[in-house]
């Protein structure tokens, strides 16, 4: 089971989200019964803007943030550029 959260408002939004943390198969068991569980906690966290350039030109700069227990923590920065509501090119770092 996966926890989502999404705050979208007219320019920009915020996500959260908790896969797995309700999630059964993180229990290793001995016919019904638990034996060990796994504890490795994933949290993603994100938001992103859209500016106006133009009338016909948006950009749209993006963070991406995953926090996992015991591991570094991971960020992607990603950038596009929206041509007329139709054409998009962007990267990722």
């Amino acid at each position: 089971m996966e926890t989502i959260e999404l705050i979208k408002f007219l320019h920009y939004y915020i996500i959260l989200s908790t896969p797995g943390v309700l999630s059964n198969d993180r229990y290793e068991k001995d016919g019904a019964a638990p034996i060990s569980v796994s504890d490795y906690l994933v949290v993603f966290a994100g938001g992103g803007y859209d500016f106006d350039l133009s009338n016909r030109l948006q950009l749209r700069p993006s963070v991406l943030s995953r926090f996992v227990s015991g591991a570094p923590l991971s960020i992607d920065l990603t950038g596009s550029l929206l041509y007329d509501d139709k054409f998009e090119l962007g990267t990722n770092l």
